[in-house]
């Protein structure tokens, strides 16, 4: 199509767990806290080469030229994170999930993005432990041998209007206590 262009491209897809809920019981502070998030992951961005193409609320889009620069970039996030929540009362604290995806991307004249690549890192994130990252097999062949976390594979999940879904594979940065 005119005006647009293709690329095999990195993408990242970032959600703070619990977002709606964390509005409803102070609105006030969740904002400061995503303002907090927004600042922490734009400049794990910078460092890793990401290109910040969309926040909505809570929710980063986020390309890469390099799977391995947006490995590096999510672990440093978690990583990050979790230094500034063991430091915080538990109600001033955000748990991330990440979700990793390497495709054919489609950037439109405008900068928009699309594409099944696109959709696939989409339905990748929520599967993502809180405080980890899920990425695709595509991902996980590039970096394999050159990041120092495990990466463990998930059984198999069907996603959402995905007629072939890629084996996933998870990394936990830290075990996030669950409420009870």
């Amino acid at each position: 199509m005119p005006g647009t262009t293709r690329r095999l491209q990195a993408i990242m897809f970032t959600d703070v767990k619990g977002y709606s809920a964390m509005m409803a019981e102070d609105e006030a502070r969740t904002i400061r806290l995503v303002a907090e998030h927004r600042d922490l992951v734009r400049e794990s961005l910078a460092r890793h080469g990401g290109e910040e193409l969309r926040t909505i609320g809570d929710a980063f889009l986020v390309v890469f030229d390099s799977a391995l620069h947006a490995t590096q970039c999510a672990l440093e996030i978690q990583d990050q994170m979790l230094a500034r929540n063991r430091a915080l009362p538990p109600a001033e604290q955000l748990v991330l999930r990440i979700g990793l995806h390497v495709g054919d991307v489609v950037t439109e004249a405008d900068g928009e993005i699309a594409g099944e690549a696109v959709n696939l890192a989409a339905r990748v994130e929520p599967l993502a432990p809180p405080g980890g990252i899920c990425l695709t097999d595509a991902v996980a062949a590039q970096v394999r041998s050159r990041i120092d976390r495990p990466m463990t594979p998930m059984p198999p999940v069907a996603l959402k209007n995905i007629v072939h879904p890629p084996a996933l594979f998870r990394i936990v940065v830290a075990p996030v206590p669950v409420p009870p």
